[in-house]
């Protein structure tokens, strides 16, 4: 029962018993992070190498320094003309012949043998500056995961206003994100005040003020994973679009992951097209922020600030 009610009152007698069970699993955490990405056509391979590395390699030295074991791998289907970014080993391999999941799959399999944290970082990922670094030190000697809230930015307009291996700090992709130019379709109807809006498809959006944001976002993407042999188990069954869904769930159900809850300690923003990832417009909804599915409203209880 460990420190759990008994009769009305906590069972004291039973705690030692159970921090002896989280000594017990702390003698397999080490400080290793190994970070993973998939890049499975070439716009991915674009985002990942233009923009998603670039935005990682300061908080990957910066972990190095502090003497965390860093292994970063690549997994995509043209491995010839890699770039090369000072300071950092990364491992570049082709997707094998189980297909590119598998290999993420293996990745985390990898990780939970030795112990270790893995960063599952899709390609069209943009991180601020010292997020992963913050992410992974807010999980590091801690048998938990850590999820980020992130928004959507139209990927074409983006990549024709930037340049390429560009750093930005978190501020400035909050402003990104809320730029009307670059605004994706799931920002723009996602706000609270609109009576017309899909703030119950799982991000609802209150301006608090000049660049603040009150979000409450139902699919907080896991970021640093600590996995145990169940989660694998897990992951084996699934598809890679429940990576973002029902691991979250999963893991936020069992208190095994934390959701950050200010832009200025963690953010990142996902390149997007358009077309993707569109719901349909309700009316009716002005000042929602209740979900559809009742298995995400584990999420509504948290108020994340987004700070530009």
């Amino acid at each position: 029962m460990g420190y759990r009610m008994r009769y009305g009152r906590p069972n004291w007698d039973a705690v030692p018993q159970e921090l002896e069970m989280i000594r017990k699993d702390r003698t397999r955490i080490h400080s290793k992070l190994i970070i993973h990405h998939l890049a499975w056509s070439p716009l991915y391979r674009k985002m990942l190498l233009d923009y998603c590395i670039p935005s990682l390699v300061d908080d990957v030295k910066k972990l190095i320094k502090e003497k965390v074991e860093v292994e970063w791998v690549v997994h995509f289907d043209d491995v010839a003309n890699i770039p090369k970014y000072e300071g950092v080993n990364i491992q570049f391999n082709g997707i094998s012949s189980a297909g590119s999941f598998q290999d993420s799959i293996n990745m985390c399999r990898k990780s939970q043998k030795e112990g270790a944290y893995i960063a599952l970082i899709a390609p069209d990922n943009i991180f601020g500056k010292g997020s992963l670094y913050n992410a992974f030190k807010l999980a590091q000697y801690k048998d938990t995961s850590i999820a980020i809230a992130h928004p959507r930015v139209l990927a074409e307009d983006f990549m024709k206003k930037y340049p390429a291996g560009q750093t930005y700090k978190n501020k400035q992709l909050v402003k990104m994100a809320m730029d009307k130019k670059m605004m994706h379709p799931a920002l723009q109807y996602a706000f609270d005040d609109l009576d017309d809006s899909f703030t119950n498809q799982g991000i609802s959006i209150r301006r608090m003020g000049k660049g603040v944001y009150g979000v409450v976002h139902t699919l907080p993407s896991g970021v640093v994973f600590k996995f145990n042999k169940n989660d694998i188990d897990y992951l084996d069954g699934i598809t890679w679009g429940e990576i973002d869904r029902g691991l979250s769930i999963k893991l936020f159900a069992e208190k095994r992951i934390k959701l950050v809850g200010c832009s200025d300690v963690c953010f990142f923003i996902e390149l997007t097209r358009p077309a993707y990832n569109f719901s349909h417009v309700y009316p009716g909804l002005k000042n929602n922020d209740r979900h559809m599915d009742e298995r995400q409203n584990i999420f509504n209880n948290t108020i994340v600030i987004w700070k530009s």
